[in-house]
């Protein structure tokens, strides 16, 4: 499985899956860090549990797909 990484038709940049999650998961555990939050509180401000959240932040889990169009 695949994601486009860039927004060009004409030149198609593709990254695996798997390294589009880890920087998601990155973001994610640097935006918690910086709003002082535990993994337990994020989670169940998600609705999730701990371990789920540590799962995304080191790009394992997957959570609801959201479709992005460049």
């Amino acid at each position: 499985m695949v994601a486009v990484c860039s927004g060009a038709i004409t030149d198609v940049e593709v990254c695996p899956v798997v390294e589009i999650d880890k920087i998601i998961g990155k973001r994610i555990e640097k935006g918690r860090r910086r709003k002082g939050l535990l993994q337990h509180e994020l989670g169940a401000a998600v609705s999730r549990s701990e371990s789920w959240v540590g799962q995304v932040e080191r790009g394992g889990a997957h959570g609801p797909h959201v479709r992005a169009d460049c």
